[in-house]
């Protein structure tokens, strides 16, 4: 494993620079003197440790295991203050102390860069996290753009990001459960040219436990009703245990229960960049569709 980790040391930053294909351990360098490595097995962690220090160069190492049925752990090593990092021209914030993950998914990266290429009259962006894709809108020359997240700390750090830049277009932040949000955004008739749903795979509120298996038919429904004609809807989720066939169905189901007219099509798909491989195609966890409503 060292050895095929010391190959893929000239990849770009901030990129994934290992990846095992069992997921047993991924390796991300965030800036020349920043790498966090994931760990999802029990194996020793200081040997990879050591070597992330030898050939990296890195000043801050952030070990966070993630362990089946266990909570995660996270291990700083070096100083442990937030960084800058820029990618495709948004900067953002990335935090190392008492967070589970850096603040920017790098398996959404493609994603990222194809929404900097368009522009949209109003997005709302829901499960934002820290705003990543909002800002990725925003950059594209979008107008207006809405996101929601259901914790406020998350809220407030999507703001620092929001601050961090200086795009044209108006954004909104809100603490909301997005399940409370979009049936009363339903009912005063907002429409949105572009809705973005990008759930968690497991999340909880004061209200309502989600599942993307249980709740991803009623979250679609109540997209298409907030979708303007001609809109576009984003959708893409992160678990291996639900295949591509079964989401794509899910879809369609919601769109025949939202009762709007017309149709729509899928004109891209979203999938795993390179840089995070996996041995079959029924591991790959992160798989998405946009979709373009039509009459």
């Amino acid at each position: 494993m060292l050895q095929a980790l010391q190959r893929r040391l000239n990849i770009p930053m901030p990129r994934r620079i290992f990846h095992d294909e069992g997921r047993s351990l991924a390796i991300d360098q965030l800036s020349p003197s920043h790498v966090w490595i994931t760990q999802w097995d029990t194996s020793p962690s200081d040997p990879i440790i050591q070597f992330v220090k030898k050939h990296c160069q890195a000043t801050t190492i952030v070990l966070c295991q993630k362990l089946t049925g266990k909570p995660s752990v996270t291990r700083i090593i070096g100083p442990d203050t937030p960084i800058l990092i820029q990618e495709h021209g948004i900067v953002y914030e990335l935090r190392f102390a008492h967070v589970q993950h850096p603040g920017l998914f790098l398996d959404h990266e493609p994603l990222r860069a194809w929404l900097t290429q368009r522009s949209y009259a109003s997005v709302l962006n829901t499960f934002c996290y820290t705003a990543s894709l909002s800002l990725a809108c925003l950059k594209g020359g979008s107008k207006q753009v809405t996101s929601i997240d259901l914790s406020q700390a998350t809220i407030n750090w999507a703001t620092r990001n929001m601050e961090l830049n200086t795009f044209a277009g108006q954004h909104t932040l809100l603490a909301e459960d997005v399940f409370a949000w979009m049936p009363r955004a339903i009912k005063q008739k907002k429409l949105f040219d572009c809705v973005i749903l990008d759930p968690p795979s497991f999340s909880r509120s004061k209200k309502k436990i989600f599942s993307v298996h249980k709740d991803l038919l009623e979250l679609h429904t109540y997209a298409w009703k907030l979708l303007a004609p001609h809109g576009t809807l984003i959708s893409s989720i992160n678990t291996s245990n639900m295949d591509i066939a079964h989401y794509a169905a899910c879809i369609q189901e919601s769109f025949q229960l939202s009762k709007r007219p017309g149709g729509y099509l899928i004109i891209k798909t979203i999938d795993l960049p390179v840089t995070h491989p996996t041995r079959t195609l029924s591991d790959r966890y992160l798989k998405g569709f946009v979709c373009l409503t039509h009459p």
